[in-house]
């Protein structure tokens, strides 16, 4: 007697073969690159959002946040660092262990290639400055949080936090 709706043994390995197959690779995740030593301690290990970062008025009258970021290598030297890095402006939350509050405005910035980076690259500070247009109304005298998160195949992801106090 012959069973209805019998797939067989074709069909079975047919499917089988198809999910062995591999798909898309994925996107190279935080540290995934290989950086042989001693390459590797050249590479950032910690970063920080330097003090000298600001906010300024401009002429017409929108405000622009300089954040400057200096990332440190194994010797506690200011290197440079190739990755993707997002900005985010948060209210500040008084008197608790976190003080970020609601977000209020995000960029994203990438310093993956040569030209990019050169671009935000101060060589006499030996940072990376990035100039953030606040799109949204205009802060004031408010202090709020900027945190800022570095991605990079080479690296462990940072992430670094620096209040802002207006006078």
């Amino acid at each position: 007697m012959k069973r209805p709706y019998s797939y067989g043994r074709g069909a079975v390995l047919t499917v089988l073969a198809l999910a062995a197959l591999p798909g898309c690779p994925p996107a190279p995740q935080p540290g995934d690159v290989p950086v042989p030593e001693p390459l590797n301690l050249l590479l950032p290990k910690r970063m920080r959002v330097h003090p000298f970062s600001s906010v300024t008025d401009k002429a017409d009258g929108s405000q622009q946040i300089e954040v400057r970021v200096e990332a440190v290598d194994a010797f506690g030297d200011s290197t440079k660092m190739f990755g993707e890095l997002r900005f985010e402006a948060c209210m500040l939350k008084p008197r608790s262990t976190d003080v970020r509050g609601q977000l209020l405005e995000t960029w994203d910035a990438s310093i993956m290639d040569g030209k990019t980076n050169l671009m935000h690259w101060d060589g006499i500070t030996r940072m990376y400055v990035f100039k953030l247009d606040w799109e949204r109304p205009q802060i004031g005298k408010q202090p709020f949080v900027m945190r800022v998160v570095f991605a990079s195949p080479f690296t462990r992801r940072f992430i670094a936090e620096m209040t802002f106090e207006r006078d």
